[in-house]
């Protein structure tokens, strides 16, 4: 890898505000769980709730399980 390549790489790791995160679905079932179960200020509410479709979104992307 060149000295270019390198300096390309690190202007679109620092030119992204977005963070990937890989979770599972247990992991998402606590912390969607947690969320369920807690009270927050009207200030915080718009934005939870876009964070929480997102993780519900992620959590709905597993395929079902069948209990068996």
């Amino acid at each position: 890898m060149g000295l270019l390549d390198q300096v390309n790489k690190n202007k679109i790791i620092e030119n992204s505000n977005e963070v990937k995160v890989s979770l599972t679905k247990q992991e998402l079932e606590v912390i969607l769980g947690t969320l369920k179960n807690s009270n927050f200020k009207g200030e915080v509410v718009e934005v939870l709730y876009n964070l929480v479709l997102k993780m519900q979104n992620s959590y709905l992307s597993f395929p079902p399980e069948n209990d068996k």
